[in-house]
């Protein structure tokens, strides 16, 4: 068993001869209580700060918490002689870069300075611990996306057709998006695809908080592109534990365009590749999965103008087909017409004939008529004539102006004009009047006016 200092039970003390020892002293005895058996001991904890300067030693503070309040903590060391191995199995083991912020289970000898103070020296990581934590999260982040409904949100988007504008987060150095981009240059015939890059971080402590800027920096001009594309390569393939991130997580799971994901797990699918719309490999699986659309989009295209050629052709020898035969019956028609009217022209030329032949005999016999009672007529229209002139003349002789003077009538003239009654007659006017056989003038020497015809 592990041998403890006793602090609870304290020595009785001689008052009347005091011990007198030194600092060293004591706490080398301290050092021999503690570090007493060299037992070890199974410790759960949290890696609060992690460094490893350049003597190759790392230095740990661990603590424990409960809640928000850290209720134990101390220091300690792996040192170099162990360091490489450990930290080695651990990262190979899990895929995890060893860090702060994570919980792990450690063994650990218990040590004491006199000068340092106490400390724990780690002799060992149970990695099927931190697999099973790490695995217990990542569930515990599945089953929170499903209840929220974002578990599937972003695979109800539909992926375009053809996306021919991408924006892309990667690393600007990273060999992963160079594949990427050049086997979209060679992989495409007859068509293209523009490719923005947005450079985020890929890897480490940084990269979620980096991956997270660039999507909410691309979500505000979501209309510009098809599609999000995630992508990292030619990295170590540990520290990935931010692509299980919750936050990053909903981020891909909210994002209003379909997301495809291509970050090089070989091994493990992270929660990213669960959320998103399509995940794949490796970068360069990426660029096939797009070109691939584009081409059968092409080969569609392609076959269907085949398809459209050929049925066109078809309608068009069943359209001349069908022009041929109603030509034909047309044809025959139109000649059975043409006769049906040629036989009726023949009717009416035979009509034609027999109807001028009876109007040229009515007409013979109406002139004969006419010549035959011309003379009778000449004669009434003569006689006729000559009864219209005996009562013309007598009417002349009636209305004769000598015969009117002769029955009593007389003619006026005013100042050698003809007076019909309705002309200005003034007192001295000459007035002329003409008689039957004699005429005489008189001077007008007054003027009565008659108030109307009866007076």
């Amino acid at each position: 068993m592990s041998r403890f200092f006793n602090f609870d039970q304290p020595q009785p003390l001689n008052l009347d001869t005091p011990v007198r020892q030194s600092l060293q002293d004591l706490l080398k005895q301290v050092q021999a209580r503690v570090e007493g058996g060299g037992q070890s001991h199974w410790v759960l904890a949290e890696i609060a700060e992690l460094r490893q300067p350049s003597s190759g030693h790392i230095y740990f503070e661990l603590v424990q918490r409960q809640g928000e309040a850290i209720v134990a903590k101390c220091r300690a060391t792996c040192w170099r002689t162990m360091a490489n191995k450990i930290i080695t199995d651990f990262e190979i083991s899990t895929g995890v870069k060893l860090k702060a912020g994570l919980e792990v289970l450690i063994r650990v000898n218990i040590g004491f300075h006199p000068v340092y103070g106490f400390a724990l020296n780690l002799q060992e990581i149970d990695v099927n611990f931190t697999l099973g934590e790490m695995a217990r999260r990542r569930q515990a982040i599945i089953n929170r996306l499903q209840d929220e409904g974002l578990y599937d949100k972003n695979k109800q988007l539909s992926m375009p057709l053809v996306s021919r504008r991408l924006a892309v987060i990667s690393s600007h150095s990273a060999a992963g998006f160079d594949d990427f981009c050049q086997q979209i240059s060679s992989g495409l015939t007859g068509a293209t695809i523009v490719v923005d890059l947005y450079p985020a971080i890929m890897q480490g402590d940084s990269a979620e908080t980096s991956i997270l800027s660039q999507i909410s920096r691309i979500a505000k001009s979501s209309h510009l592109y098809d599609a999000l594309v995630v992508i990292r390569g030619g990295g170590a393939s540990i520290d990935l534990s931010c692509f299980d991130s919750y936050k990053l997580s909903v981020a891909v799971a909210l994002f209003p365009l379909p997301v495809v994901i291509g970050i090089g797990h070989e091994r493990d699918t992270s929660i990213l590749d669960l959320v998103a719309n399509v995940s794949l490999k490796t970068p360069t699986a990426v660029a096939d999965f797009f070109i691939n659309k584009i081409n059968q989009f092409l080969q569609n295209l392609e076959n269907n103008e085949k398809l459209i050629v050929n049925k066109t052709n078809t309608i068009l020898d069943n359209t001349n087909t069908n022009i041929q035969y109603y030509a034909e019956r047309l044809n025959l028609k139109l000649q059975h017409q043409i006769q049906n009217q040629r036989h009726i022209l023949d009717l009416y030329k035979q009509n034609i004939a027999e109807i001028t032949r009876r109007l040229c005999l009515s007409k013979k016999l109406y002139l004969q008529n006419i010549i035959k009672n011309l003379p009778k007529l000449a004669q009434n229209n003569i006689t006729q004539g000559g009864n219209k002139l005996n009562m013309l003349q007598s009417m002349i002789n009636i209305l004769d102006p000598k015969r009117l003077l002769q029955r009593g009538y007389s003619l006026t003239y005013v100042n050698n004009k003809l007076f019909k009654g309705n002309q200005k007659i003034s007192v001295g006017d000459k007035v002329k009047t003409v008689v039957s056989g004699l005429s005489f003038t008189s001077e007008v020497l007054n003027i009565e006016q008659k108030g109307s015809k009866n007076d």
